[in-house]
């Protein structure tokens, strides 16, 4: 039970990480560097109206969390969905319905994952003034919801892969890989957050490095265990080449749009515009499977207006 439970709290296990170590060094900064900081952050502080320049960057460290840690409440779901069928494969040792399964897993989170960490990146702050109306909250939170937005489809990728591996029967390999990232990331807080020129930004790249290297560790593992050998192209290139269309369309719809309407109504052009484009390269590029399709309410005859077309694989 405890190597299941910590491998269900990996994102909750980084961030009680970055509560232990983050306010202790921006404190620490705060005290050695403090005319450094005020001068970064000065204007920003004056619009916000307090002089707690401790408790504005952790709010706005806090503030981006809220809308990074939505979308992996959404992917884990898929890898506790296909725990029994995968169980049930690999205790069976039908290979080809494993293989089949796990790439299914790890697709359907990419399709998610990656226009969502795409569109953060790319739309960060327009997103934050969007939602807040206040330039002084979308200056801090929209560079750390950058660098956090593109750690998403790493966060997200975490919680499939640990259930596929503790269906499997190695439900200790994501306790050692969520841990070996904590010390990563506690490391690494220290390193960054305690340089003046990066300090909370220090957190970011911290979680970012961290969940690249549990997800690469992690897939690994899971190789090791399974041996499964993930299509690079049906499950990773298909949904990246649509993400990066899609992130490409959000950025410049909103950098034209914001020229000729208010800001607010270019982003929410720009995310409309960006969700069509990204549907579109998704059948251009065949990236669903008909078992995808038939999954779906009226899958049967969505998938057979999509055959005829040749827009799925």
């Amino acid at each position: 039970a405890v190597p299941v439970a910590m491998g269900a709290l990996a994102t909750q296990l980084t961030n009680l990480i970055d509560v232990a170590s983050l306010q202790r060094c921006l404190k620490t900064v705060l005290e050695q560097h403090g005319d450094v900081l005020r001068g970064m952050y000065e204007p920003w502080l004056t619009a916000s109206g307090t002089k707690d320049i401790l408790s504005w960057l952790i709010g706005g460290r806090g503030t981006a969390m809220t809308y990074v840690n939505l979308i992996p409440n959404i992917t884990l779901t898929f890898g506790i969905s296909a725990l029994p069928v995968i169980t049930s494969a690999w205790a069976v040792k039908n290979r080809e319905r494993l293989v089949r399964t796990v790439e299914s897993v790890i697709r359907l989170t990419l399709l998610v994952a990656l226009p969502a960490s795409i569109g953060l990146a790319v739309l960060a702050k327009p997103i934050i003034f969007l939602i807040y109306g206040q330039q002084h909250v979308a200056a801090l939170v929209g560079p750390l919801l950058a660098v956090l937005g593109a750690a998403v489809v790493f966060i997200c990728l975490t919680g499939p892969i640990n259930a596929m591996l503790q269906a499997v029967g190695r439900a200790d390999i994501p306790m050692k890989i969520i841990l070996a990232g904590g010390l990563i990331k506690l490391g690494l807080n220290v390193i960054l957050v305690l340089q003046p020129r990066i300090n909370i930004m220090g957190s970011a790249y911290s979680t970012l490095v961290c969940y690249v290297f549990m997800v690469t560790a992690s897939l690994f593992s899971l190789k090791k265990a399974t041996g499964v050998r993930l299509r690079i192209g049906r499950v990773f290139l298909r949904p990246l080449t649509a993400a990066l269309c899609c992130g490409a369309a959000a950025w410049a719809a909103n950098g034209l749009l914001g020229r000729v309407i208010s800001v607010k109504a270019a982003t929410v052009a720009a995310i409309g515009l960006a969700a069509l484009v990204y549907l579109a390269v998704l059948l251009l590029v065949r990236a669903f499977t008909k078992e995808d399709i038939l999954s779906l309410p009226k899958g049967e005859k969505i998938a057979q207006t999509l055959e005829k077309r040749g827009w799925i694989g």
